[in-house]
């Protein structure tokens, strides 16, 4: 995936600003529901960040909340049929 030339900046800046909180990739993760292994390549710049996750991160980072449920990326559940036959 090609990176694009903003990358390297918003990882340094979400990686300090994380520091300043206090807070490891996992809680912020957590905090924001992304996948650790998201944060960690978003710092790292081998991850483009999209305008919605950047969002989420800036809401947990700045009030300690993720965006309200509507905005934010939920989770799938895999159905798990135990019906079958």
């Amino acid at each position: 995936m090609t990176c694009h030339p903003l990358d390297p900046a918003i990882g340094s800046v979400l990686g300090e600003l994380r520091h300043q909180r206090g807070l490891s990739q996992e809680q912020l993760a957590t905090k924001a529901k992304m996948h650790r292994n998201y944060i960690r390549g978003l710092e790292r710049s081998e991850k483009s960040p999209t305008f919605k996750s950047v969002g989420g991160l800036l809401a947990v980072l700045a009030t300690g909340e993720p965006l309200p449920g509507a905005l934010t990326r939920k989770r799938r559940r895999r159905s798990t049929n135990t019906d079958s036959v």
